[in-house]
């Protein structure tokens, strides 16, 4: 079952907020089991306009499911991609289906992507704001260890490369996690079977290198 990402080209569409449901939503949009039948998902996530689903080509091509969502919504454009070497794209995460058809992930970044340099005129709080998302990113992502010791060393990397220094990243690292440890450990939520779980974050070895 491959990976198929969605994309609306028509942003300012009404229609859109109540199709993101999706089969298996609270609000299903004209009761979609039954306007794009045969169509089958084992995982299916909306964000804005853009829609990540594991879909069973089996019971139906992706060209004539499009097809069906383009001919049933009008006032919708949608357009797809596939994984390629198991791979798919989607917003800033890296969706891999690995060798026991499990999903893994990584960080998606455009080449575009680029970062405010320490010489620059901008205000110091306007630098800071990439370094704080690429750091609040590292840490919420559900990376392998590897991926997060890789992603780690090309912030490194990043800062260098751009006039600031490594210490500063360990700074951040350090700022991040204590706030998100703090945060997990005095904040409660209930279960389903009411009750109360407590989250908890183990401490990493942050600390910046003597050299």
């Amino acid at each position: 079952m491959p990976l198929m990402g969605l994309s609306d080209n028509d942003r300012g569409s009404s229609a859109l907020s109540a199709w993101k449901s999706g089969p298996g939503g609270k609000a299903p949009l004209l009761n979609f089991d039954v306007e794009v039948s045969g169509c089958k998902f084992q995982f299916w996530f909306g964000y804005v306009d853009d829609i990540l689903a594991v879909f069973d080509t089996r019971a139906i091509s992706l060209d004539n499911f499009v097809a069906k969502l383009n001919n049933r919504f009008p006032t919708i454009k949608f357009t797809y991609d596939v994984e390629h070497n198991e791979q798919l794209p989607f917003l800033d995460v890296l969706v891999i289906r690995n060798s026991e058809n499990k999903l893994e992930f990584d960080v998606y970044r455009k080449e575009t992507a680029t970062i405010l340099p320490n010489d620059s005129h901008h205000p110091f709080q306007h630098k800071m704001a990439s370094f704080n998302f690429l750091i609040h990113r590292l840490l919420n992502f559900p990376l392998s260890k590897e991926r997060f010791e890789h992603e780690k060393q090309l912030i490194k990397n990043i800062a260098k490369n751009n006039g600031y220094s490594v210490h500063l990243i360990y700074k951040l690292l350090r700022k991040h996690t204590f706030k998100r440890t703090l945060y997990n450990s005095t904040n409660f939520r209930r279960d389903t079977d009411n009750s109360i779980i407590c989250f908890v974050t183990i401490f990493m070895n942050l600390n910046s290198p003597a050299d």
